[in-house]
């Protein structure tokens, strides 16, 4: 490719091609490194991607934004510091990640019957969606 660039330049000087030459040689490492650290980018937010998936994230833009990302390493694949800095973050800003849903009896209330009033609104929302009837009966009591 380099000798059907160098028939298409008029008559120049030898000096003058190994500058054009260099000057080719240099975009072309650049675009390579250039293609290489998007390859890693896109590698690594993936990666980030499914880890915080898997950890119970339900908001990976709102998780990441106040993730100290500065003690977390991405080597080969591999994250080192992600589990720390997770559950700090979980410890913080316990509402960015799934919570357990209490169990809830749909019995004759002798079992697990739990006193709906030391629900908070979350909790109480879940169970009126996932069984109204439960909810009405919890609330008369």
């Amino acid at each position: 490719m380099i000798e059907e660039i160098m028939k298409i330049l008029p008559d120049i000087s030898e000096e003058e091609k190994e500058a054009v030459l260099k000057i080719l040689e240099s975009e072309y490492e650049k675009g390579k490194q250039d293609a290489k650290s998007e390859y890693e980018k896109m590698d690594f937010d993936q990666a980030l991607s499914s880890r915080l998936s898997d950890s119970g994230a339900l908001c990976e833009k709102a998780t990441i934004a106040v993730m100290d990302m500065e003690n977390v390493v991405f080597e080969n694949g591999e994250f080192l510091g992600l589990d720390e800095e997770i559950e700090r973050v979980k410890a913080e800003y316990a509402f960015l990640f799934k919570q357990e849903v209490p169990h809830f009896s749909t019995g004759d209330g002798m079992e697990d019957e739990q006193d709906i009033s030391a629900l908070n609104y979350m909790e109480r929302l879940r169970l009126f969606k996932e069984n109204p009837d439960l909810y009405k009966l919890r609330m008369n009591k």
